[in-house]
């Protein structure tokens, strides 16, 4: 393609980094307790770095957003507010999943403790992603976008 021509883009909203988290899931698989799980090697030492291994609900919205697992300097990064509006998009649908009780100073659990509760699955947390980007998408008045 030619820099004169004009390719069709997509804007990238929290429900089309969200929708991209679900299908990485889908695809790649899902860990709790960290941000990526990584394999061993045969002497159970060492990690092997996986460019696609199966993460977490956050670490899947980090590969969606920055195209790699959560980079150190991410903060610094253009991508930083479309992994954080992401975030806060996944947020508010847990709101309304768990309504605030007044028994704790949370009105939501933080999605790393959501993510990683021993009953949780990655069917569910694949459905939250899901559901969390057609809400936004509804407040927002958009049509839904593929990932």
């Amino acid at each position: 393609m030619k820099a004169t021509q004009n390719p069709s883009t997509v804007e990238v909203t929290p429900a089309v980094i969200l929708r991209r988290a679900a299908l990485y899931i889908s695809r790649h698989g899902w860990t709790q307790g960290t941000y990526y799980a990584d394999q061993t090697s045969p002497d159970g030492k060492s990690v092997q770095p996986n460019p696609t291994p199966p993460a977490c609900a956050m670490g899947a919205i980090a590969i969606a957003a920055f195209g790699r697992r959560l980079p150190e300097d991410s903060f610094l990064l253009p991508e930083w507010a479309d992994y954080k509006n992401a975030e806060d998009a996944l947020l508010a649908h847990l709101d309304m999943l768990y309504p605030p009780t007044g028994d704790n100073d949370f009105p939501h659990p933080e999605i790393g403790e959501w993510n990683d509760q021993p009953d949780r699955t990655a069917e569910q947390v694949i459905d939250a992603l899901t559901a969390a980007a057609t809400e936004w998408d509804n407040a927002h008045n958009r049509q839904a976008v593929p990932a």
